[in-house]
């Protein structure tokens, strides 16, 4: 079954948020000196990682607006 083009946009601009979110993660996870809030921070990075490659692999493996 295929995705209709508002919500292939849709996990796009998904992916586009998370990327920016999980590059912003691991940034402020250098920063940061709290080994704590480090260590939030990276688990951010890795559920932001997985999650992503789940909706990349909607994206590839589907086919978009077909009927």
């Amino acid at each position: 079954m295929g995705l209709a083009y508002h919500e292939a946009l849709d996990l796009h601009e998904i992916l586009g948020f998370m990327t920016t979110c999980a590059a912003r993660s691991a940034t402020m996870a250098q920063m940061v000196s709290d080994q704590g809030l480090r260590r939030l921070l990276n688990t951010d990075v890795q559920s932001a990682t997985k999650h992503a490659r789940e909706i990349q692999g909607l994206l590839q493996g589907t086919k978009v607006g077909g009927r």
